[in-house]
């Protein structure tokens, strides 16, 4: 039998961890709580067998919050899922299961974030978790991440519109266009990078690294304008 590294057994460990955590919140959570919520935000599920089948949003929902616990990309959150066993079972997914593409990830998060109904929903989780005895009394993180979107080929006048609050007249005029125009991401620049997209800011419990709360801006947002939103206690911890 050869020798086994320590920081293989570090890994192997974290993992087990890790899966043993989002294990045992999958199990607590009644995920049939969120349906009433998700299908008065998206609409009924289409069921019929004609058309494209809509994804179950419980394991959109449980994928997104994936990415806010672990401050994942659209991009990074796709991958993780086809990568983690522990992030699939915790989706509702089976192991062969296909997985959202983060096109699909962002058109659903995009989707929560235009209804103002994200608080909601956390707090449907957090109450969940406090009832299991998973109490976020012990101090909150709050960060921010930059999720990009595809960029945008408008013009200058278009651009003009937008940030003013408009939609071009040519886009009302072709509702296919329109459908796959972004009219509410963002430029900003970081660390001499231009990103283009939204921001998630998440509160984070220290202790349980369970989500206190959670609210999506545009890229160009500062992080201390939603401070105060996501903030849930008073010896909150600011990330930069």
């Amino acid at each position: 039998m050869g020798k086994r590294h320590l920081l293989e057994e570090d890994q192997q460990y974290q993992a087990l961890n890790e899966f043993s955590n989002l294990q045992s919140i999958g199990e607590l959570v009644d995920w049939d709580l969120f349906t009433p919520v998700l299908e008065d935000v998206l609409g009924p599920p289409n069921t019929s067998g004609r058309g494209r089948r809509s994804w179950d949003y419980l394991v959109i929902f449980r994928c997104l919050l994936l990415g806010v616990m672990n401050g994942l990309s659209d991009e990074q959150l796709q991958f993780m899922l086809l990568d983690r066993t522990s992030f699939k079972k915790f989706a509702g997914l089976d192991t062969l299961d296909h997985v959202p593409d983060q096109k699909t990830l962002w058109k659903y998060r995009n989707l929560l974030s235009e209804s103002g109904r994200i608080e909601e929903l956390v707090g449907v989780f957090r109450e969940q978790l406090a009832a299991h005895g998973y109490r976020l009394q012990t101090g909150t993180l709050v960060d921010s991440t930059v999720v990009q979107v595809p960029r945008q080929r408008n013009t200058r006048e278009d651009n003009a519109m937008i940030k003013g609050g408009s939609v071009p007249r040519q886009w009302k005029d072709d509702p296919s266009k329109l459908r796959q125009k972004d009219t509410d991401a963002r430029w900003m620049r970081k660390n001499g990078v231009n990103h283009y997209g939204y921001k998630n800011h998440v509160s984070v419990d220290r202790e349980t690294k369970l989500i206190a709360n959670w609210d999506v801006t545009p890229a160009n947002v500062h992080d201390s304008r939603v401070f105060e939103t996501v903030k849930v206690f008073k010896n909150c911890l600011l990330m930069a």
